[in-house]
């Protein structure tokens, strides 16, 4: 009985992976920041339930593992919907600071006087310390900002 429950969470978790994913690279760009970095801390916690639920698995006979090696694949699979979350944030970060980007070496860009710098850096710093920094579980917040080279 406890293996067969094992087995039908994989497959609920691998189910909930497969949606979610398809949901976040067809909407992820009209998501609020707050619910993507909520999606990060979520999907942390569920990698960290399913390490959790492999670690109660021990007691079970040899036979029963070598079926349940889904486990990894569940693991790898909260791990890679991490990674396509902080990848959307950085979109939406990017995607907001669009126009000033296309000002970059142009006359305007040379005549403003560092402005149109200043209005990035100001900006990247808003995102990372009101909306980011704090909200986000640290580790992943530091490979965010390793994504986007800061």
């Amino acid at each position: 009985m406890i293996f067969l429950t094992l087995l039908e969470s994989i497959e609920t978790l691998l189910a909930f992976q497969k949606k979610l994913r398809s949901n976040i690279e067809e909407k992820g760009m009209e998501y609020e920041m707050e619910y993507v970095i909520a999606l990060v801390n979520n999907c942390k916690k569920c990698y960290d339930y399913t390490l959790e639920l492999e670690g109660r698995m021990e007691p079970l006979e040899e036979k029963y593992k070598t079926q349940l090696n889904q486990f990894d694949e569940v693991k790898e699979g909260f791990q890679n919907l991490i990674k396509l979350c902080r990848k959307v944030l950085a979109d939406q970060i990017f995607q907001d600071l669009i126009e000033e980007f296309k000002k970059f070496y142009t006359k305007e860009w040379y005549t403003s006087n560092g402005a149109i710098m200043a209005t990035v850096k100001d900006t990247l710093n808003d995102y990372f310390i009101n909306n980011i920094k704090g909200h986000m579980i640290e580790s992943y917040f530091r490979k965010f900002l390793s994504l986007i080279h800061i």
